[in-house]
């Protein structure tokens, strides 16, 4: 019999989060890809179930790079090639029904084709219940069992791991700025240099934007600092004066053609929109609370012509930003600051939420 050690978030209240051990008679007992954790990723979607909700119980965390255990017929990679005990892989966040309309493409725009971000039936790696299989469905595990329809990315030898197991935030930043349309001529603002942001910035460096500009507030300079090393042409902190003048000093009296708000913050939002010139288009990719209300001038849209975009998960990008991973062009390892152990879950967390020099805390397995 398998034991594997788990993080729960059991959704009662205090305590909300434990590590509990699992007695599992058989690994993959309806033929689900097993794997076992190498390191996971904590997220600010993990810190904001720690903090906000009830939800649970249920096995946490979805960035998550493992190695394969055990793999039964009929499993491939998401490039079609097969898997094998041992190779070093990272799964798909979310897990699509692949038959319902929006993952068929019916009726749907062309950039949001087979995407998974809108299927109503899709499931989350890191917040499946304890009560449905299977059973070990969340990264803060030794142990992950994933579902048949799990998409699954091989991680080629060239990457570091410690690289690698940022394939999934980097996925949404690349999703972000493809949902803005960025072009080589555009002048670019991301509001946050999280490590949203930061993914955002590399994005759209390697999309060719004419100017990225990263803005942050006091006591975001060391973060700012790494956009600039990878890939942001200016930095700005947002102070008490009108945004838009600020933006403008360091522009050539210029305003954005497109801005990424990936804070999660209504006031960022607010100051996006004020950030965009005639035809701009604001991409909101942030993690904002459900039930956040946030005030819009629909004169603005009309008139300026802007476009409100939102942006969710990585669907198609992985495979990009797998390549870009490859190249070895920028310090990613800079962005994770911070490892700990499963026992010290909690601690991870709390290190994450107090911002200070924490970008990315991962969990290490042994």
């Amino acid at each position: 019999m398998t034991r594997s050690r788990a993080a729960v978030l059991d959704g009662t209240g205090s305590p909300r989060l434990s590590v509990r051990e699992f007695d599992v008679p058989a690994l993959g007992p309806a033929g689900e890809l097993v794997l076992r954790t190498v390191l996971c990723g904590v997220c600010g979607s993990d810190f904001h179930r720690y903090s906000w909700g009830t939800a649970g119980p249920c096995i946490l965390g979805h960035e998550i790079l493992a190695r394969v255990e055990q793999v039964a017929p009929g499993w491939a990679a998401a490039d079609g090639s097969p898997l094998h005990v041992g190779d070093l892989v990272v799964p798909e966040t979310r897990i699509p029904c692949h038959s319902c309309q929006y993952c068929r493409g019916v009726g749907s725009r062309a950039s949001k084709l087979i995407d998974y971000a809108i299927c109503p039936r899709q499931r989350g790696l890191g917040g499946i219940p304890l009560d449905e299989m299977p059973l070990l469905s969340g990264g803060w595990s030794d142990f992950v069992e994933l579902p048949h329809g799990a998409i699954v990315h091989h991680i080629p030898p060239e990457v570091n791991p410690t690289v690698a197991v940022l394939l999934e935030p980097f996925s949404i930043g690349m999703k972000a700025t493809r949902t803005a349309d960025i072009r080589p001529d555009d002048i670019v603002v991301i509001l946050g240099p999280g490590p949203i942001g930061l993914f955002a910035t590399v994005a759209a460096h390697e999309a060719g934007a004419r100017k990225i500009v990263l803005a942050g507030r006091d006591g975001d300079q060391m973060r700012l600092a790494l956009g600039r090393e990878l890939g942001a042409h200016q930095t700005l902190l947002l102070g008490d004066g009108d945004p838009a003048e600020q933006l403008r000093s360091i522009n050539r009296g210029q305003l954005a053609t497109r801005v990424i708000e990936a804070t999660g913050a209504s006031g960022a939002f607010e100051i996006g929109v004020q950030l965009l010139g005639r035809g701009g288009v604001l991409t909101t990719v942030g993690g904002h609370r459900p039930g956040t209300k946030m005030t819009i001038d629909p004169a603005d849209l009309v008139w300026k012509q802007l476009d409100i975009r939102g942006s969710a998960l990585g669907a198609n990008s992985y495979e990009s930003c797998i390549s870009v991973l490859a190249k070895g062009a920028y310090p990613f390892e800079k962005l994770v600051t911070h490892r700990f152990g499963l026992p010290d879950i909690e601690l991870a967390l709390q290190t994450f939420g107090q911002r200070g020099d924490c970008i990315k805390p991962v969990i290490v397995f042994d």
